[in-house]
């Protein structure tokens, strides 16, 4: 449980993590500070937080990110999202957490095996389909763009095109650009 360290602690158990990985407690503190700057005044800069979304950036949007640069140069139907929908389950401490967007995906929203993790807000349907549709559009003629959301354009990395997907879906460029740069040195 990691709600009850301080910062101190959760500093520690931070380094330890990442030592895990390679990383040193210099490039922990960095990342720190880095993530607690971006973030102000737009998320929480809790530690708990903090930790949560460096270890996130680590494990998945990172590689993405790289895997992104690396397809761009060799593809220019190379597109790039991120799931934004926070789920409700324990009370709504996950967010957005990892595969959530599959039930969305694949329309079982309204499976009973996920109704912990999706619950049942107006909009989810809506949501679903405008996933669905842009699946369908990416495989039918290398675009994901459709009526339903705004222009997808494609990921380089000058621009960094995003689509966030969650009730309203918006494309933003250089989405967290600066937490996604501290990492340039580390990984």
């Amino acid at each position: 449980e990691f709600s009850n360290l301080n910062d101190a602690e959760t500093e520690k158990v931070l380094n330890f993590s990442l030592s895990n990985y390679g990383l040193n407690a210099s490039d922990s503190k960095m990342l720190i500070d880095t993530y607690k700057q971006a973030r102000e005044g737009k998320s929480s800069t809790e530690i708990k937080e903090i930790m949560n979304a460096i270890m996130t950036d680590y494990i998945f949007r990172i590689p993405t990110i790289n895997l992104l640069e690396a397809q761009s140069k060799h593809q220019s139907n190379t597109y790039n999202y991120v799931f934004t929908w926070p789920s409700p389950a324990y009370n709504g401490d996950l967010g957005s957490s990892h595969a959530l967007e599959i039930p969305f995906v694949f329309n079982t929203i309204n499976n009973p095996a996920f109704k912990e993790f999706i619950g049942e807000s107006e909009g989810l349907n809506a949501i679903s389909q405008n996933i669905m549709d842009a699946w369908i559009a990416f495989a039918h003629t290398g675009n994901p763009s459709h009526n339903g959301i705004p222009n997808w354009p494609s990921y380089d990395i000058e621009k960094r095109s995003t689509m966030l997907m969650d009730h309203k879906f918006q494309v933003v460029e250089k989405f967290q650009d600066k937490e996604r740069a501290a990492w340039d040195n580390i990984i």
